[in-house]
Order: structure tokens, then sequence, then C-alpha cells
């Protein structure tokens, strides 16, 4: 019984299924597991994280000694500006020549992995 919402983690690009390790009722603690893992695989994980569920923490406040400034991340935004952004680089066919020439002189010595 798979969720059709399960997310992409675009870590390594796999699909995770939410499973809900809350013992109380009305309470969601979700965590993501592999959407690839069968149903005893799926119920054997959830046993375990519910008897271990108290390593995990679902706020800040159950991160005593943890300045929440370290773990969160914001981003400003301000209504009052235009968003903007970057210009793409152009490059001139008397520089693109030569670069191309340095690229493929990189991969011919294994300088670097080709992702195809």
């Amino acid at each position: 019984m798979k969720n059709p919402d399960s997310e992409l983690n675009l870590g390594n690009i796999s699909r995770t299924y939410p499973i809900d390790i809350s013992v109380k009722p009305g309470i969601v603690e979700n965590v993501h597991i592999g959407a690839s893992c069968t149903e005893n695989e799926i119920h054997t994980y959830k046993a375990l994280f519910q008897e271990f569920r108290d390593v995990f923490a679902w706020s800040y406040e159950e991160m005593p000694g943890i300045n929440p400034t370290i773990v969160v991340h914001e981003i400003k935004t301000y209504q009052m500006l235009n968003p903007s952004g970057n210009v793409c680089a152009r490059f001139t066919h008397e520089k693109l020549l030569p670069l191309k020439q340095k690229l493929k002189n990189y991969s011919n010595q294994g300088s670097f992995i080709q992702f195809h």
C-alpha cells in the first residue's frame, strides 16, 4: 500500500515513502524510507522506529543544548524589492574554442568523471 504522495529524494534520486511512527493518536511523526521497500520491510522498520522513537527529535525544543540558529535555515525576503536573476555568461567564439579544447584534454587525461 504505497503512498502516491511519496517524495523524491534529490540526494540519490529515489522515491521515499512516509511512515508515521507516532504512538500518540492525532500526532503525526513521519520518517521517510525508500519506496522500493517491501511491505514486510515497511512493517519491520515501522516497529523498529516506534521502539526507538525517543532518539528522534521532532522539534528544536526537543534538542536542548543545540542553538537553533545553527540548524534553522532562512532566506530573508523583502516585499518592497523586485526579484532579480543572474545573467547567463556569454562566451565569444574566440573564448569558447580554447575552453572546449581544455575540457577535452581534461577528459582525455581522466581528470574528471564524465556523467552520461
